[in-house]
């Protein structure tokens, strides 16, 4: 008989949903897929509608975004 406990995988997609919780995405595409995911999410226990791909293709698109706006110049003083 053996007495070490015996530990189940950790759901891979649960790290990228909560890297999003209580993360500001702006209005427009990706805050409708945000919705999107987190109703699929809530759907069921198994959260079989939500997919690691869809969540990585979101975590991709959310950083390009955040790239690619201009950030003002610093004012030198």
């Amino acid at each position: 008989m053996s007495t070490e406990p015996t530990y189940t995988a950790a759901d891979p997609r649960l790290k990228l949903i909560k890297r999003f919780e209580d993360r500001f995405l702006p209005k427009g595409v990706l805050r409708d897929r945000w919705k999107v995911i987190r109703a699929k999410w809530f759907a069921d226990a198994e959260h079989t509608g939500v997919t690691l791909e869809e969540l990585k293709a979101l975590k991709v698109d959310w950083r390009t975004a955040r790239e690619s706006k201009t950030r003002p110049a610093k004012a030198k003083v």
